[in-house]
This record gives C-alpha cells, sequence and structure tokens, in this order.
C-alpha cells in the first residue's frame, strides 16, 4: 500500500502533465484529419479528471491549513497578539517543482540511458 495524496509522487504528476497535454494533441489532429468522437470524448473525460484531481489537491491543503491553524494553538498555547490568522494552503510550489524535477530527470535519464544502448549496438524496444 502506498500512503500519500493521489497526484503528488511522480507518476501522478506524469498523468497530469500527459492528461493537459491531451487536448493540444487533439486539436493538431483534427487539424489533420485524423480525429475521431470516441478520441475527443477520451480527450474531455481525461481533462475533466484531471481538473478534478488538481481541485481536490488544493482544497486539501487549504483543508491542512485550516486544521493547523485551529490544533496548533491548541497544541502550543495561543498566538502572540498581532498575529494573523490567516489560512494558508499547505501544498504550496517547492513541493510539486521538486516532483516535476525528479519527473524530468527520470525522464532525461532514460533518454540517455537508450542512446547508450543504441551506441552499443543493442536492441531496444
Amino acid at each position: 500500500m502506498i500512503a500519500g495524496l493521489p497526484g503528488t509522487g511522480i507518476g501522478g504528476l506524469y498523468y497530469l502533465l500527459l492528461a493537459l497535454w491531451m487536448p493540444f494533441r487533439e486539436f493538431l489532429s483534427g487539424r489533420r484529419g485524423s480525429s475521431n468522437p470516441d478520441r475527443r470524448r477520451l480527450v474531455r473525460r481525461q481533462v475533466a479528471l484531471t481538473v478534478c484531481v488538481v481541485a481536490g489537491l488544493w482544497v486539501t491543503g487549504w483543508v491542512m491549513g485550516w486544521l493547523l491553524l485551529v490544533l496548533l494553538p491548541v497544541v502550543l498555547g495561543p498566538a502572540p497578539s498581532g498575529s494573523g490568522s490567516l489560512v494558508v494552503n499547505v501544498l504550496t510550489l517547492p513541493p510539486i517543482l521538486l516532483t516535476l524535477g525528479v519527473l524530468v530527470a527520470v525522464y532525461v535519464g532514460v533518454r540517455v540511458l537508450r542512446l547508450v544502448v543504441r551506441a552499443r549496438g543493442l536492441p531496444v524496444r
């Protein structure tokens, strides 16, 4: 079993990026005349699912920030007067950028290894 939020790992981010790329690819396919209604329906469904995953992640981060705002004073004592009680989204950009960086490193590593295998004359599938 894997713990964590769906869509926040390398595989989830890869899926989200591919699903967001699908409308552009389908648009180009339509311009070439190779599009069909079934594929357009699939693209709409995948994009809608991706939007729901991103919205779910944002709401989860907001709720976690709200819970921290509510629970921390109970655990640590009241905050000093004058400190703001702004609820923040705890799922900020740096973790997403870190995951994206790892995804890019994995992708580039696979491409480099493929070139190495080709240079040695081994079969590539």
